[in-house]
């Protein structure tokens, strides 16, 4: 049994290997791939972890903050402080310096 003898198979399915109206490939050559390249999903985890790595470095209680920045829509930067608790001058001061460092480190 091959696939255009299967139950199954739509009417309307149409091959990727088909091949294109100007007879110069298939469907599959001119299709786009929108997915990210796999390079570039790698930089991003790659920096994703040296970001993680960074605030862990300048913050003790990063891993802590972190889930607590997840469930930001939710709580304050009051409200972050007062659950660490740190005062929240402390902690504005320390999520300021965060965000330049890593900004610095990002764009050097």
């Amino acid at each position: 049994m091959t696939c255009m003898d299967c139950e199954y198979r739509m009417e309307n399915m149409v091959s990727l290997d088909a091949p294109t109206g100007d007879g110069e490939g298939t469907l599959m050559d001119v299709l786009e791939d929108s997915s990210p390249l796999i390079e570039d999903v790698l930089a991003d985890r790659d920096l994703l972890d040296f970001l993680i790595m960074r605030m862990q470095e300048m913050l003790p209680d990063t891993d802590r903050l972190i889930s607590l920045l997840e469930d930001r829509e939710r709580l304050s930067v009051r409200a972050m402080a007062r659950e660490l608790g740190i005062p929240y001058q402390t902690f504005a001061y320390r999520l300021k310096r965060i965000r330049e460092e890593m900004n610095k480190e990002r764009f050097s």
